[in-house]
């Protein structure tokens, strides 16, 4: 008996021994019998580790246990669960492996490490993790395709908008698809046109008198540029009508040298967009270094560009359409005075709060 017991002894040593030499874990099943129940670890396998917001991937999980009888309860630990998302789902290869989908909802990184339980024959869990090591995903957000398209006679124009393009219009769960599957392009379209030979005598003439609403005298019209700004949305190769967005756009149009003064203390630019048959005016602010004249809007149409001068002893016009604003005599955007247009929109200075993209034609 005692014979026994050590030649017993002397196998489970040899057992531990060799286990360890050849970097194996071993796991103590707790079980009657006391026998051992030997895994070597997680492996998986996945195509890659950079992905899209909104992209989902299969992730292959297996073990490589010797004498355990089963593995329950496969989990993914992630470090960062507002990242990455995942779920079990259907093995279709019967490979004996664990499949997941995992999902990125949100740019970051996360790191992902596979883990089972080992059971015993009985299927008890022995409450012991078999872990693979950890690997990162990188998650970034979705890159939108917009771009201006103009017929080479319209001023210098910028179109700043949100990075985010969700921001401005509804994207679907389709068109996130053709990006991230099937590398398409969608995003926002400006087609940018100078009419001012083409505009029709009715569109001129409800320009005009808006203006001068706001001056009250004719003769201060001057020179005036006529555009006409249409948006689309962009699927692939196909083009969506615009009218108007959840949320404004900057756009910034390049002012002509020659409706520069030397003095802009005197000058005050302005917009006028005629939408749905309605004209407005629309403030903005005028930056004499760069020459650009940058107003926010979320409609597209006609626009008409134009200018008011004054002299030292005039007073400032009021906009008939805003009781008690009024357009400043200058727009040199260091005057305090040139800060009066923005009643018209929204100040100029929230422009750098936004994360935005700029688009140039």
């Amino acid at each position: 008996m005692k014979s026994c017991k050590r030649l017993f002894s002397s196998f489970l040593m040899t057992i531990l021994i060799v286990g360890l030499s050849l970097g194996h874990t071993f796991i103590d099943a707790k079980a009657e019998n006391n026998d051992f129940y030997e895994a070597t670890g997680a492996t998986y396998t996945v195509d890659k580790t950079s992905l899209l917001v909104g992209e989902k991937i299969i992730i292959k999980v297996a073990a490589t246990p010797t004498n355990a009888n089963n593995l329950t309860d496969c989990k993914l630990v992630l470090s960062d669960d507002s990242v990455l998302h995942y779920t079990p789902t259907t093995n279709t290869d019967n490979d004996g492996k664990m499949w997941f989908e995992i999902s990125a909802l949100k740019a970051g990184t996360c790191a992902v490490t596979p883990a089972f339980t080992v059971c015993d024959e009985n299927g008890d869990d022995l409450d012991t993790k078999i872990t693979g090591t950890p690997i990162t995903f990188t998650t970034t957000n979705i890159v939108y395709d917009n771009d201006i398209i103009t017929d080479g006679k319209s001023p210098n124009i910028t179109i700043t908008i949100d990075e985010n393009l969700e921001n401005h219009l509804d994207i679907t769960a389709d068109d996130k698809s053709a990006i991230i599957y099937d590398g398409f392009a969608v995003g926002l379209d400006f087609d940018i046109s100078n009419i001012s030979d083409t505009i029709s005598i009715n569109d001129k003439d409800k320009i005009k008198n808006k203006i001068i609403e706001l001056t009250d005298d004719e003769t201060k019209i001057n020179d005036i540029i006529y555009l006409n700004i249409d948006a689309f949305k962009k699927v692939y190769e196909s083009l969506t009508p615009i009218t108007e967005l959840k949320n404004d756009v900057t756009i910034s149009i390049e002012i002509p040298d020659e409706w520069i003064l030397e003095d802009n203390s005197l000058r005050a630019y302005f917009i006028v967009r005629l939408h749905d048959g309605e004209a407005n005016i629309i403030g903005g602010i005028f930056n004499p270094e760069t020459k650009l004249f940058s107003f926010e809007t979320d409609k597209f149409s006609t626009y008409a560009l134009s200018y008011i001068d004054y002299t030292e002893d005039e007073s400032e016009p009021k906009d008939s359409t805003k009781d008690t604003k009024e357009v400043p005599k200058t727009n040199d955007s260091t005057n305090p005075v040139a800060f009066m247009l923005m009643s018209f929109a929204v100040i100029s200075v929230m422009f750098a709060l936004k994360n935005k993209n700029t688009i140039e034609d």
